[in-house]
């Protein structure tokens, strides 16, 4: 999900989860044109660390963009899209869709039947898109609309800050976005009754020239042209009633693929 505001707890819960846990699996791709000439776009990166037990299942991603110089930044982002929902469940049979904040309209639906764009408190396609993109006369500078980029690696650094359309905040000629979608858990109760949160989805996050990415959206049914590379993850965990535990599954759950919701 796009917004940026959980982070600060999400990343208090990850860490605390992932402590015992290994390195994230980092998946790698190089630019093939830097081998043989001038490019602009040396590569991207995606981190992704997963975590189950008995009772939470989910997972946590991190994307980096590299580009051959700093300012170079300046011209790309990521945007990304969702597929599934989150759900509640529970021991009578029972099911409910939770809300979510998406495409700036509060109170909708979690359920993205295909692929949609991943917006969240705003219809700019560009994942961690920043509101107040412009010219700011105050200040006299261009507030970029992916301005909120972390310089640093979330998932591995503490002491990540955004780059805020200054040059002096950049590190390197990297930025970073990341998600940490809602987790699937469950309880029971002395009466063995359950009750749980289902989080079945799945994420393509791609790089993109800005020019190439609309400004606005109406209703996320998109495809932004011209991807340079693309990168799939999923955090798709729901509560197996037969075994009493969280799975993890490779296709969303069914009940986040019918057109109409099932109570």
């Amino acid at each position: 999900m796009k917004s940026k505001i959980f982070f600060g707890l999400a990343f208090v819960i990850s860490s605390a989860a992932f402590a015992a846990e290994p390195a994230p699996v980092v998946t790698s791709w190089k630019n093939p044109e830097c081998l043989t000439g001038e490019c602009e776009v040396k590569g991207m990166k995606m981190f992704i660390r997963k975590y189950r037990d008995t009772s939470m299942g989910g997972a946590y991603m991190t994307a980096e963009m590299e580009t051959a110089n700093k300012d170079l930044l300046k011209k790309y982002a990521f945007v990304q899209y969702i597929e599934g929902c989150v759900f509640a469940e529970n021991s009578k049979g029972e099911r409910q869709l939770a809300y979510r904040e998406n495409l700036g309209k509060k109170g909708q639906p979690f359920k993205h039947v295909g692929p949609e764009i991943d917006s969240g408190p705003d219809n700019d396609p560009i994942y961690w898109s920043t509101a107040n993109a412009g010219f700011d006369e105050l200040r006299g500078i261009q507030i970029y609309r992916h301005s909120g980029y972390a310089t640093k690696n979330p998932m591995t650094n503490n002491n990540f800050g955004s780059w805020a359309s200054k040059d002096k905040n950049l590190d390197s000629a990297k930025l970073y976005v990341s998600d940490m979608p809602s987790w699937t858990h469950f309880s029971k109760d002395i009466n063995f009754t359950w009750k749980a949160q289902n989080s079945s989805l799945k994420f393509k996050i791609c790089l993109h020239k800005i020019e190439d990415i609309p400004e606005k959206t109406i209703d996320g049914k998109i495809t932004v042209p011209n991807p340079i590379n693309c990168m799939e993850w999923a955090s798709n965990y729901v509560y197996d009633k037969r075994t009493s535990r969280i799975v993890e599954m490779k296709d969303v759950h069914p009940y986040c693929k019918a057109s109409q919701e099932t109570i």
